[in-house]
C-alpha cells in the first residue's frame, strides 16, 4: 500500500529565468541568467517532495515513448521515484516552457493541444492500494472532463483513500452543477484564489469556500498567495499567513504545498498544523530554482517551523 498515490501531469520543464520578454530581439537572439531542464508537472512534482520528506509515495502518470519521455523516466528513477505505475503511450510527452521574473513569479508556455503521452487513462485505482490519493489538477490531463473526474473520484473513493485534489483553470471550464458529482467524494481541495473564484463566480473567500463546501467538499484550503491560505470545513475556518521566504521561483510552490499538507495529515496532524507543515514546505521550495530539483528534507520544515513559531 502506498502512502500517496499521486495522479495527474509529468512532463519536462524548460526553465529560463532572467529573459526581458518585454523587449525586442536583438538579431535572432535574447539574452536570459539561466536556462535549466528539470522534469516537473503537478504529480511528479508532488511525488518527488513527498519522497524527499520521507513519505512512500507513489505516481501514475502518462508519458509518450519520445526521447522525452525516457529522459523522465530516466530523472525519476534518479530520483528516486517509483514508475511502475507510468503509462506509456505512443506520441510526444508534454513539454512546458516556464519563464521565470526576478520576483520569483513565472508563466507557462505550452502547446493548446495537450501532448498525447498525458492524455491518458488513469487505471482505477483498487481497494487498499492507498492511504491517500492525491490528484494533481482536475481539468487538466488526464482529468479534463466531469465525467473524468466522476469516474476516477468514484472509484478512488470506493478503495477506502482519503480524496484529495487541486484545479488547474486554463482550459474549458465547467459549472459547479457539472462538477458537484466529482467534487463531492473529495475529502480536501486546494485551489488557488484565482481558481477558486473562477469554479464558483465568487470574489470573497467566505463565499468561496461556502459555494465548494456546498458541493459536499469536506475541506478546503485556499491558497492565497504570498499572503497565506484560508482553510475552511464545517466545523472551523482559519487564515494561515505565509512563512515568509525569498522567492527565486514559483514554480510547484502549490504541488509542494499540498507535499507537505499531505506529510503532515498522514500523522494525524489538525487542519491548522496541515497548513503550517504546508506553507513551510513551500516556503522553502520558492527559495529554489525548478519545482523538481530542490530536496526538502522532513528536518528542513521542522527546524523553520521551530525558528518562526
Amino acid at each position: 500500500m502506498w502512502d500517496v498515490m499521486c495522479v495527474g501531469i509529468g512532463c519536462l520543464d524548460v526553465l529560463i529565468r532572467g529573459a526581458d520578454v518585454t523587449a525586442p530581439f536583438l538579431g535572432e537572439a535574447k539574452n536570459c541568467e539561466q536556462v535549466a531542464l528539470e522534469v516537473g508537472g503537478d504529480a511528479v512534482n508532488q511525488a518527488i517532495a513527498l519522497r524527499h520528506l520521507g513519505v512512500n509515495a507513489g505516481l501514475m502518470t502518462g508519458l509518450g515513448t519520445d526521447a522525452t519521455g525516457g529522459l523522465i523516466l530516466e530523472q525519476l528513477k534518479h530520483k528516486g521515484v517509483p514508475t511502475e505505475d507510468i503509462v506509456l503511450s505512443p506520441g510526444c510527452s508534454r513539454v512546458n516552457v516556464i519563464l521565470i521574473q526576478n520576483d520569483g513569479q513565472r508563466y507557462f508556455i505550452h502547446e493548446a493541444v495537450p501532448a498525447k503521452g498525458s492524455l491518458f487513462t488513469p487505471p482505477l485505482p483498487a481497494a487498499g492500494s492507498a492511504r491517500i490519493i492525491s490528484i494533481g489538477s482536475l481539468l487538466a490531463p488526464p482529468f479534463l472532463t466531469p465525467e473524468d473526474i466522476d469516474r476516477f473520484t468514484a472509484a478512488a473513493a470506493a478503495s477506502g483513500a482519503v480524496l484529495c485534489a487541486d484545479v488547474m483553470c486554463n482550459g474549458r471550464l465547467y459549472s459547479l452543477d457539472e462538477l458537484k458529482p466529482g467534487l463531492s467524494r473529495l475529502d480536501y481541495f486546494f485551489p488557488n484564489y484565482e481558481e477558486a473564484s473562477l469554479l464558483t463566480g465568487q470574489r470573497d473567500l467566505e463565499s468561496i469556500t461556502s459555494a465548494l463546501l456546498d458541493c459536499g467538499i469536506k475541506h478546503v484550503v485556499v491558497k492565497t498567495g504570498r499572503d497565506g491560505c484560508f482553510a475552511r470545513s464545517r466545523q472551523e475556518q482559519f487564515f494561515v499567513p505565509a512563512v515568509p521566504a525569498r522567492a527565486l521561483d514559483t514554480t510547484g510552490a502549490g504541488d509542494n504545498f499540498a507535499a507537505g499538507f499531505l506529510c503532515a495529515l498522514l500523522e494525524g496532524s489538525s487542519l491548522f498544523d496541515c497548513c503550517r507543515f504546508a506553507a513551510a514546505t513551500a516556503a522553502l521550495s520558492i527559495s529554489q530554482m525548478g519545482a523538481s530539483s530542490r530536496t526538502i528534507s522532513r528536518e528542513q520544515v521542522d527546524a523553520l517551523l521551530k525558528k518562526i513559531s
